[in-house]
């Protein structure tokens, strides 16, 4: 048998990565809850960022998402590169502008 001392936390996370699939019975909000449980159970970070998942769920999925989130006392982090609606109670939203200056909407 052989061990890899050197492997680090990014490593592990590597393998916990969300990639793409084709099968049928495939679920983006099951592939994000098991990531955000690895991570937590890793005791890695508060925080987790995630990059345009509002294409890829619905709301009903991404409130299932938030909750879980909620539970497992983590912080999440959504960058989206389109404007989109906010879910009332879940979300709050930053503009930030060219030169990273950020700009709170008035809808808040």
């Amino acid at each position: 048998m052989c061990y890899n001392y050197d492997i680090t936390i990014i490593d592990l996370l590597k393998d916990f990565a969300p990639k793409l699939n084709n099968q049928k019975d495939f679920s983006y909000l099951k592939m994000l809850n098991n990531y955000i449980k690895a991570v937590k159970m890793l005791k890695i970070t508060d925080l987790i960022v995630f990059v345009d998942i509002k294409k890829y769920l619905t709301k009903e999925e991404l409130v299932q998402f938030y909750e879980n989130a909620f539970m497992l006392d983590l912080s999440v982090l959504l960058i989206e590169s389109n404007p989109s609606k906010i879910i009332d109670g879940y979300e709050w939203k930053l503009n930030i502008d060219n030169d990273l200056y950020e700009t709170i909407p008035l809808e808040l």
